[in-house]
């Protein structure tokens, strides 16, 4: 009579899973590259004069003799980024595919082509959750937001709830049914729980057509994004890397695709960046400035927040410091600087080839006043207040050739990574600046100024040991408004740095491999007083 009941149970789970397999959506991109469609010449000029792609890109004929390499490089970025992370590689949970746990909020129960789904995927490492939705309809008369986009002097000012989205019931509406699942809030936290709630769904008698009114459809896959502090540097880079991840996650890195920020933010300095993160060709556009008011996307995927990303300050934790020169990481910031067509200057196209005697190219990031968002005071903190003397005492140390920087007073993010690019050592106060660090040179190593207050702060040990840098910190002192550095001590740590291991940029021998595939493990995080 047990085994009875065990067999029962178990044919009543394989129904249940068969069930779930035909209702639930596609992970993968196989489906949803298939369904794209070529618009009409009327659905064309539409989409272009709003900024939206709604075809696929033009097929390439790729050469015999490149067949095999592009397989293998393709193989590669799946292992990297598809394949699941097993339960024992802690690291590619934590960078790449630990998307485990799924739920399915809403599904057909008639199985028909034009109806809804929408499921998330949980991270339990990052404690992200990707959605993805199908045949979505988003109505902008239950949407609450500023438009975006503007000139920062254009609406000095502004408050900050006026530029994230409030949500009416029916905001967003499915035809399928719900699954009675309730959403998790610390699965699905910050802008995530709002959407859920303004979700509304059809019922199976009705029409697709007449339950969501859609006036135009976005055929591509698209990226929904919501931004918290988009203006920093730190913080907007946990954005580009959750999007990056997960648009490889999902097989969609060659694909057509659109993004859509669903805030009301204005211009910054860094928009330029996603362009550089998604590909030229990657239509970014406002949700207020959808191409209708009831405009429905036939794939849409949700983007977690930047709160919940695996570069994140929620990350930041033991034994998350152990994951070092991971190869997501490398391949993220390997994309990124072959954006800028800065990979072989940065060193990462071939190994470094220089000399212990070589000179050490010092960038010394200092913090300057500026204007980042309506909001912001002009006043930035933690600045330097003898400056002239801090520099005077790096560039005093035999071998260097010293820089001082202000990335805010420099104007284009094209600028900004060709120093990073050429830099050996990283030296600045504690700041969003030296988020940079992700794309220095192999074996360069950051040197972060320590106000008194902020030794707690140990992002950029997690990020120069996640892109296999060396780290290490050094305390400043109060002066005033500003903080106080010591020129000789200074220039002591410095060449103590330059030292260390034969040497700044000097290539170790455990680095055998430069595909932006393989990794060592030998940053050095101290502190020197």
């Amino acid at each position: 009579r047990f085994f009875q009941r065990g067999a029962a149970v178990l044919a009543l789970i394989g129904v249940a899973q068969l069930f779930m397999a035909l209702h639930m959506p596609d992970w993968s991109d196989s489906s949803t590259a298939a369904n794209i469609t070529a618009p009409s010449k009327d659905e064309q000029s539409a989409s272009l004069l709003v900024g939206f792609h709604t075809s696929r890109r033009s097929e390439t004929t790729i050469a015999p003799s490149l067949e095999k390499e592009e397989q293998s490089a393709s193989q590669r970025r799946a292992a990297l980024w598809v394949d699941l992370a097993n339960d024992t590689d802690f690291c590619s949970a934590l960078m790449g595919n630990g998307f485990k746990e799924e739920v399915a909020y809403c599904v057909s129960r008639s199985n028909k082509s034009g109806d809804s789904s929408l499921s998330c995927k949980f991270n339990s490492v990052t404690g992200a959750s990707v959605c993805r939705a199908s045949n979505l309809l988003v109505d902008l008369d239950r949407v609450n937001c500023s438009h975006g986009n503007e000139e920062i002097s254009d609406v000095e000012g502004r408050d900050e709830a006026e530029e994230m989205p409030l949500y009416s019931k029916g905001a967003f509406r499915l035809k399928c049914e719900s699954t009675g699942q309730v959403p998790d809030a610390l699965k699905l936290p910050d802008h995530f729980s709002p959407m859920f709630s303004a979700i509304e769904y059809a019922r199976e008698e009705d029409d697709i057509s007449d339950f969501i009114g859609c006036q135009m459809w976005i055929e591509v896959p698209c990226f929904i994004v919501t931004r918290y502090e988009y203006c920093n540097l730190y913080h907007t880079m946990t954005d580009w890397y959750n999007i990056y991840q997960v648009r490889h996650m999902l097989g969609l890195g060659e694909e057509v695709v659109s993004v859509i920020f669903f805030d009301g933010h204005s211009k910054g300095a860094l928009d330029a960046g996603w362009q550089h993160v998604m590909g030229q060709g990657v239509a970014v556009s406002f949700l207020m400035a959808l191409p209708a008011r009831h405009t429905c996307f036939r794939h849409a995927i949700f983007v977690p927040p930047g709160y919940r990303s695996a570069i994140a300050w929620t990350s930041m934790r033991y034994p998350h410091g152990q994951c070092r020169d991971t190869a997501q990481m490398r391949d993220f910031a390997n994309h990124f600087l072959a954006s800028f067509g800065l990979l072989e200057e940065a060193g990462r196209a071939a190994p470094l080839q220089r000399a212990p005697n070589d000179t050490v190219r010092v960038t010394f990031v200092m913090r300057k006043n500026y204007m980042a968002h309506p909001r912001t005071s002009r006043s930035a903190d933690r600045q330097i207040s003898n400056e002239e003397e801090a520099v005077s005492a790096v560039a005093s140390v035999e071998g260097t050739r010293v820089q001082a920087v202000s990335f805010e007073h420099i104007s284009t993010l094209q600028e900004q990574m060709a120093i990073i690019a050429h830099t050996d050592l990283l030296i600045g106060v504690h700041g969003a600046g030296l988020t940079f660090s992700l794309f220095l040179p192999p074996e360069a190593t950051v040197l972060e100024l320590i106000p008194p207050g902020w030794a707690e702060k140990v992002y950029f040990n997690y990020t120069t040991a996640w892109a296999g840098l060396y780290y290490r910190t050094f305390p400043i002192g109060h002066a005033s408004l500003k903080h106080h550095v010591d020129p000789s001590r200074l220039r002591e740590v410095v060449e103590q740095v330059l030292q260390e291991d034969g040497g700044i940029g000097v290539l170790k021998s455990d680095r055998i491999e430069w595909d932006g595939l393989t990794s060592n493990a030998r940053p050095v995080c101290t502190s020197v007083s």
